[in-house]
C-alpha cells in the first residue's frame, strides 16, 4: 500500500513542479518590453494597451505646453518647509501665485521658488519662476511668480517647489 501512496505522490509532485515552472516563464515574458523574435532575425513589438483595467495609464489628451527654462541653481538644498503660498490663480489666462520664504541658513543665499501648475493627471499646465537673490540668513521674503494658462485645463492646481543655492 505504501508504493501505491508514492506512486501517487510522485506524479503529483511532478505536474506541479511542471505548472510552477510555466508560472515562471510565462512571469518572466510578462515583464519584458513586448519585443519578440521569430528566431529569423525578424523583431516584432506590441503596443501595450492602455486605459482603465491595463495597469498602464491613459495618457490621450494630456496636454504639455512648451515650459520657461528653469534658471540654474547650484549647491542647491531644497527648503520647502521654509515656504508658504498665500494664493495662486488658476483661471485661463494670465496666472499668478505668491507666497513667503525664509532663509533658514547661517548665510545670505539665492532662492528659487518654481511654481507649477498641473491637471488632476499631474500634466504640468504652467510654470513660473520667482528668485530672490542673496537673501540674509533668517529673512523672510514675500515672492511672486505670474504665467500663463490655456483655456480648458480643468481642476488646476498649484505646487511649489523650493530650493536654496547660488544662481548662476
Amino acid at each position: 500500500m505504501s508504493n501505491m501512496s508514492e506512486f501517487k505522490t510522485k506524479p503529483q509532485r511532478f505536474v506541479a513542479a511542471v505548472a510552477l515552472v510555466a508560472c515562471l516563464v510565462g512571469s518572466a515574458s510578462a515583464c519584458t518590453s513586448g519585443a519578440t523574435s521569430d528566431g529569423a532575425g525578424t523583431k516584432t513589438t506590441t503596443t501595450p494597451k492602455t486605459g482603465k483595467g491595463s495597469g498602464k495609464a491613459d495618457v490621450s489628451g494630456v496636454y504639455s505646453p512648451a515650459l520657461p527654462q528653469e534658471p540654474t541653481l547650484t549647491k542647491a538644498v531644497g527648503i520647502r518647509d521654509d515656504a508658504t503660498m498665500s494664493s495662486c490663480d488658476t483661471g485661463a489666462g494670465t496666472v499668478r501665485a505668491v507666497g513667503t520664504v525664509t532663509n533658514s541658513s547661517k548665510a545670505a543665499a539665492d532662492i528659487l521658488v518654481t511654481v507649477s501648475w498641473t491637471t488632476a493627471m499631474n500634466d504640468v499646465v504652467a510654470r513660473a519662476y520667482a528668485v530672490s537673490k542673496a537673501v540674509p540668513p533668517n529673512q523672510k521674503v514675500t515672492w511672486k511668480a505670474s504665467g500663463k494658462l490655456a483655456k480648458g485645463n480643468k481642476d488646476v492646481e498649484c505646487v511649489i517647489n523650493v530650493r536654496r543655492g547660488t544662481l548662476k
